[in-house]
């Protein structure tokens, strides 16, 4: 989420309690046609998401949209690129109505790959998820406070006795309130001293350089 998006994002919410969507626009271009093809995807991504064996090579019918991703990662730099794409990815899903990301399906191809992996690794995979997801920054306007809501599991794919391969299929639920991919890039001098803003700093500062508000900050 830039400036312009949290300036719309909190332009949009009426009652500081409660948490508007974020305006599609303002997200990064993702495919999609419209409102009908979106849910279309998305049943079809949550059928995929409920397999419990796939087969290796075999052809997938979803197309990637606001809601959907998936990627195809080598092996030897599986956690590493997860690990890149994960904060952008939660955080868009959980502004908006949630999402499903899918690890091991070749965008090209559309085809189902796969990723060799076994007990340790998806462990380690496992973890730096969860560790991922649990350190993305997050402003509450809500009493609860809850904490991301997320599945991840790992769906066995299916060529041979001699080879364990996997999809990992992460789904997002959409958040009570606002996620962040990173705290903010934006600095203040406090006790002469330079400091960078907590995401809840920025935030309160943003909300009061809102027209009415009486004070003014620009991109």
């Amino acid at each position: 989420m830039d400036l312009r998006t949290a300036l719309q994002f909190f332009k949009d919410i009426d009652n500081p309690r409660v948490r508007s969507p974020i305006n599609p626009r303002l997200l990064d271009e993702r495919p999609g046609e419209n409102m009908q093809e979106e849910l279309h995807v998305q049943e079809q991504a949550a059928a995929f998401f409920d397999q419990t064996e796939l087969t290796k090579m075999t052809e997938f019918s979803f197309s990637e949209s606001k809601n959907v991703e998936y990627k195809s990662f080598e092996t030897n730099k599986l956690v590493q690129r997860v690990k890149e794409v994960l904060p952008l990815t939660v955080s868009a899903f959980a502004n908006t109505d949630g999402g499903y990301l899918f690890i091991g399906l070749d965008e090209k191809k559309k085809q189902i790959t796969g990723f060799k992996a076994d007990e340790n690794k998806l462990r380690e995979l496992k973890c730096e998820i969860e560790r991922c997801i649990q350190q993305l920054p997050v402003t509450h306007f809500c009493e609860e406070k809850q904490e991301i809501k997320y599945t991840c599991k790992f769906i066995p794919v299916s060529k041979s006795e001699d080879e364990c391969s996997y999809v990992c299929a992460l789904r997002v639920e959409r958040f009570c309130c606002a996620v962040f991919a990173a705290e903010p890039d934006s600095w203040h001098v406090e006790d002469s001293c330079v400091k960078r803003f907590t995401t809840e700093e920025w935030v309160k500062v943003l909300i009061g350089s809102m027209p009415g508000s009486g004070r003014e900050i620009s991109n």
